[in-house]
């Protein structure tokens, strides 16, 4: 007979396997991706990474761990502060072949849906909102809020897109993290297309059924309590 602590244990340290198995997928991504040759070598950005896997202990452990399906991943990694977004928009791979972005960086730099932190993160507690009936953006942003969720950042969409769940190939996934957008309105949206995916803004107010709304429970940065969106937008990042 295993007592109740002892279980605990091994539940727990099979949970923190688990989350470190997911975290040690992501780096490999990110690292497949060669974004960091932009900005320093492998061994320096992997050191600078890694320090957010001490975080995964503290990851809610009510979570729901099946939200999403068996390819979403639960964490994303988010290299903000190491690598820029043009130079996260660099090629990926997908399926055996190179995709890449299809906007020219001077118009990405006029594509702005939300701030994120300088830091490098964790978001955890992905929810894709596939199953949302089609939703104005003030709507989806109420929907989410009501659920402690906090719409995606461009950033986390693309680390997303770096994980090749094979939601990314249906629909459009909008990062409606708006509030310092140049005009706080509409959101900006990722579709996979082809050998390429696109970054648009979307200023319409009814989405259709093939928008999705991804959002995620939690922000986590090294040695600090996980953010915890709340409904107040100055949780959001």
């Amino acid at each position: 007979m295993v007592c109740g602590d002892c279980k605990e244990m091994v539940d727990e340290s099979n949970r923190v396997k688990w989350l470190e198995e997911q975290f040690d997928l992501q780096m490999e991504a990110i690292l497949r991706s060669g974004v960091h040759r932009h900005v320093m070598g492998e061994q320096v950005f992997r050191k600078l990474i890694t320090r957010l896997k001490g975080q995964l202990v503290n990851v809610d452990a009510q979570l729901n761990f099946q939200l999403n399906s068996c390819d979403i991943p639960f964490l994303i990694v988010i290299p903000t502060g190491l690598v820029r977004l043009v130079e996260q928009c660099f090629d990926f791979s997908w399926d055996g072949r190179r995709i890449k972005m299809r906007l020219q960086e001077s118009l990405l730099a006029n594509i702005a849906n939300g701030r994120p932190s300088s830091h490098p993160y964790l978001a955890v507690g992905i929810d894709m909102g596939c199953d949302y009936r089609p939703l104005a953006t003030t709507e989806c942003m109420e929907h989410l809020k009501a659920g402690n969720q906090s719409p995606f950042f461009i950033e986390e969409g693309l680390a997303l897109l770096r994980c090749q769940p094979s939601a990314m190939l249906q629909g459009r996934f909008l990062c409606a993290n708006t509030r310092h957008g140049p005009n706080r309105q509409g959101v900006t949206s990722l579709q996979l297309r082809g050998d390429g995916f696109e970054l648009d803004r979307v200023d319409e107010d009814e989405i259709g059924e093939d928008f999705r709304f991804p959002s995620c429970t939690s922000r986590m940065y090294v040695s600090s309590r996980p953010v915890v969106p709340n409904g107040n937008p100055s949780s959001f990042d």
